[in-house]
């Protein structure tokens, strides 16, 4: 009879944990639905991918090569974004990252006015955020390539 109770005892509690990290599993996998949908990955991705389309026209590529080159980009991306591995390891990152009762609450934040304003807004942000840093970069790049090249010239002519 111990055994029994025991057994039954072990058996809640691995039963209590499977529906723990399905759970967890679950709200991970909402939360993620809800900040990368598949639509934003595509067009954080074209958005991205535009740039290099125009260093391409600036390069003289022509036309029909472009609209191949965006045509294949679209298709990368688009196997990609609905590739099931994708979301299976977001979901890993965002359970080892977020506990199931944060996921609730950020689920419930990411559905209220503000939070839904937060993920229509964000793509852009970073982007702008993006190309912000990358212009301050720029005003700095002469300097760090100048150090950068004293230092390889000094390493080349120290034995």
């Amino acid at each position: 009879m111990k055994k029994l109770l025991v057994l039954l005892a072990l058996t809640t509690c691995i039963t209590t944990g499977f529906a723990d990290a399905e759970s967890h599993k679950a709200a991970a996998e909402e939360l993620i639905s809800m900040v990368a949908p598949k639509e934003m990955f595509m067009e954080s991705f074209n958005s991205v991918f535009a740039t290099q389309v125009d260093q391409f026209r600036q390069m003289g590529i022509g036309q029909e090569q472009i609209d191949q080159i965006i045509a294949a980009s679209k298709e990368f991306g688009s196997a990609v974004a609905n590739d099931p591995e994708l979301t299976a390891r977001m979901i890993t990152i965002y359970q080892g990252a977020f506990s199931e009762t944060e996921l609730k609450e950020l689920i419930a934040f990411y559905k209220t006015p503000i939070g839904k304003k937060t993920l229509e807004e964000l793509p852009r942000l970073m982007q702008e955020g993006a190309m912000v840093g990358q212009q301050v970069a720029m005003k700095h790049q002469a300097a760090f390539q100048a150090k950068i090249q004293a230092i390889m010239t000094e390493g080349m002519t120290t034995p």
